[in-house]
């Protein structure tokens, strides 16, 4: 149920203050085994219900020891428009450009 209210405060937020100029910028932080990867994820599943095509959405991801697009020890920034199922590992893909792609290593 908290990821439901929070979510659903963070998604309304977003459809009332974003526009084309500036964009609307989440923050996932907290410490190990907190929960950060799958509240994540059902937030990017849900704000993929409510948006619309006018807002892009992008996961940058800095977490360099459990990757959710790349192998472990990069960062990279993806554009997401299905929903995320499945393991991390089942979202890394074979095509990923180097612009949008980091290794920073161990």
């Amino acid at each position: 149920e908290e990821f439901i209210s929070i979510t659903d405060k963070i998604i309304k937020r977003w459809l009332n203050e974003a526009n084309e100029d500036v964009p609307f910028v989440v923050l996932t932080c907290g410490e190990k085994d907190m929960g950060k990867s799958t509240f994540t994820r059902y937030l990017i599943n849900r704000a993929l219900d409510h948006i619309n095509s006018t807002f892009g959405l992008t996961y940058f991801d800095c977490d360099i020891g459990q990757c959710e697009f790349t192998i472990g020890g990069c960062l990279s920034y993806t554009d997401i428009e299905t929903p995320l199922l499945g393991p991390p590992c089942s979202h890394i893909k074979s095509n990923a450009k180097s612009d949008r792609l980091l290794y920073y290593g161990f």
